[in-house]
């Protein structure tokens, strides 16, 4: 993965783009938001609280294109990639063990430079908003980088696999 990420199994860099999230969208591992679900009564003090549920999450993953000319196809490749309501796995390079169940919002070329440079956003949403992974222990050839992002990041532990087989019910 050189892009940034990948969309359905496709690297954007395959596309010719490259991620560059600006200030505000740079953590996209960050919670997405929740709401209080509760409820209060003019002849009743108080209130009821009914718990929190969690909002489908948004993705805003801003890429550049340089020196490939706006009519050489790669806009054809951008659109039938990310085409309206496609659904896949969104898989970012800084965590290759997590990904998520994306689904295309929009995709928003309108801030091209020139025809040979440009910015293009693409937006994405997770209906279920958590990430998931196939990934369930640390391995021990695991690279170094990666068993510190899933020591820090994770509830993973070194050397111990789930037996997912198991009927834990």
């Amino acid at each position: 993965m050189t892009g940034g990420f990948t969309f359905n199994g496709i690297d954007i860099a395959d596309l010719n783009l490259e991620y560059v999230p600006d200030n505000q969208n740079t953590y996209v591992y960050k919670p997405s938001q929740w709401n209080m679900n509760e409820e209060s009564f003019e002849a009743h003090d108080g209130g009821y609280f009914y718990g929190t549920t969690v909002k489908p999450k948004d993705f805003v993953l801003r890429c550049i294109y340089e020196e490939d000319h706006v009519n050489h196809g790669g806009m054809t490749k951008l659109f039938n990639v990310f085409k309206r309501g496609t659904t896949g796995r969104l898989v970012f390079k800084k965590r290759p063990w997590c990904w998520y169940v994306a689904t295309v919002v929009s995709v928003d070329i309108s801030q091209m430079t020139n025809y040979m440079n440009g910015v293009v956003t693409i937006n994405l949403r997770a209906y279920y908003p958590f990430g998931r992974s196939d990934k369930t222990y640390i391995a021990d050839d695991d690279p170094a980088d990666i068993k510190a992002d899933l020591t820090w990041n994770t509830a993973m532990l070194e050397g111990i696999e789930w037996d997912l087989y198991k009927n834990f019910a």
